[in-house]
């Protein structure tokens, strides 16, 4: 009986991995998240105060876009809390990786650098990363968990 227990609760701790959700992609989907950083066998990403985080969305488009803005929301308890990045217009930033137009069905990277401030406070919040076209439509939309130490 011990042994039975023994194994489901490594099963269970073994399946606690970081779980990129789709929030609404509507115009796209995503294939891959990297966070910099981040222990993927963990059950969130963990940021660090006072570094700087990067994230990775590769995606695809299935509809041609003119412009892409990126969105950032922190979902805590249920509430929605928008988060402004420094550069939310990803065709404009030489940083992105995303160059418009950005044509349909071709995989595509954007990327972004964020700082972690040592005054946010020690929470474990869900981030819900949406890139949308020039029609605000979602191309992509994922969620995160996060806890920010």
């Amino acid at each position: 009986m011990m042994r039975s227990f023994a194994l489901v609760a490594l099963f269970c701790a073994a399946t606690r991995a970081v779980e990129f959700k789709d929030c609404g992609s509507t115009a796209g989907n995503f294939d891959k998240v990297e966070i910099s950083n981040c222990d993927l066998s963990a059950p969130a990403c963990v940021l660090k105060k006072g570094t700087d985080a990067s994230i990775g969305l590769h995606f695809t488009p299935n509809k041609a876009s003119s412009r892409v803005t990126a969105v950032v929301h922190g979902i805590i308890e249920d509430i929605d809390v928008p988060f402004p990045i420094p550069n939310a217009e990803a065709c404009f930033d030489n940083h992105s990786g995303v160059v418009c137009p950005l044509p349909a069905g071709t995989g595509t990277s954007y990327h972004a650098n964020l700082p972690v401030l040592a005054k946010y406070p020690t929470v474990s919040v869900t981030v819900k990363w949406e890139l949308k076209d020039e029609k605000g439509a979602n191309i992509v939309c994922v969620e995160i968990p996060v806890s920010i130490q």
